[in-house]
């Protein structure tokens, strides 16, 4: 009776996995044909609008050699009698919200090669 059960169960879990990739699979694979590039990122551009309250501010600088190391730099004017007279940060970028302010609409970012800082790419 036992080995009936193991044998019933057997088949039960093989029907359930079964169906869970059939379910699976056709998803993905039509998330996939969706997928349109609408092109490269303006980094530097996008650093520049959203830092251009800082009139010293608004570059793209790359601080190392992958993909994730794009930073805007922003200079803040901390008054002609101050010391420092500017004070600088580095903050990260949000490459989804850049694509988002090129392409408008859910455009995001995917980067096909990690280690290239050059690489990344805006996607519908």
């Amino acid at each position: 009776m036992k080995t009936l059960q193991k044998v019933v169960l057997a088949l039960v879990i093989g029907v359930i996995i079964t169906l869970a990739i059939a379910f699976v699979a056709p998803n993905s694979v039509s998330a996939a044909k969706n997928t349109a590039v609408l092109g490269g990122i303006n980094i530097d551009g996008y650093c520049r609008a959203t830092y251009s309250y800082y009139p010293y501010s608004g570059r793209a600088i790359l601080m190392g050699s992958n993909a994730y190391l794009w930073r805007c730099d922003v200079k803040r004017y901390n008054g002609p009698y101050a010391y420092p007279m500017f004070s600088y940060s580095y903050p990260s970028i949000d490459l989804n919200a850049a694509c988002r302010w090129q392409y408008g609409g859910s455009a995001y970012a995917k980067t096909n090669n990690p280690s290239s800082p050059y690489s990344w790419q805006c996607y519908l």
